[in-house]
């Protein structure tokens, strides 16, 4: 028998994940390379900070939710 890998015991309400933001830096060589920003929820003024690098291609990098980032952004 088969158990349901994507349900969770309790549900956690939207208020409490951190949102992204988009944003984009620039390379080596001027290019833009685009990136999602997650605050913590804290405001701590200046948080540690963690790079989470996806290989690319960019239209790869799907916006979902990852439990290891809500977290770090929520700890």
């Amino acid at each position: 028998m088969l158990s349901d890998l994507t349900g969770s015991p309790s549900l956690v309400p939207a208020s409490e994940l951190a949102q992204p933001e988009v944003a984009e830096v620039a390379s080596s060589d001027g290019e833009p390379v685009p990136l999602f920003v997650f605050r913590p929820l804290s405001g701590e003024e200046h948080p540690p900070v963690v790079v989470m690098v996806h290989g690319g291609p960019e239209p790869e990098a799907v916006l979902s939710f990852n439990p290891v980032v809500q977290g770090l952004v929520t700890a």
